[in-house]
């Protein structure tokens, strides 16, 4: 099964992804979602800028943590 799913993102607004449902191949019932920005669009510009503001938060909680 694949289609698109519309998300609303409080910093980015809304997002258009596609998705695909892959059923893994024993009798499991069990399921693996991918989800992708088509290329260029302005959903995968805010997909990397999300992952970069992650990286960036990220980094510096980590600097500003407690070492023992």
């Amino acid at each position: 099964m694949s289609s698109t799913k519309q998300f609303h993102h409080p910093t980015m607004g809304d997002l258009e992804l596609g998705f695909e449902v892959l059923h893994l191949p024993d009798a499991s019932g069990q399921r693996l979602m991918t989800y992708t920005a088509a290329p260029g669009s302005p959903s995968e510009t805010a997909l990397h800028l999300l992952a970069r503001t992650r990286t960036t938060i990220r980094t510096a909680s980590e600097m500003s943590a407690p070492t023992f």
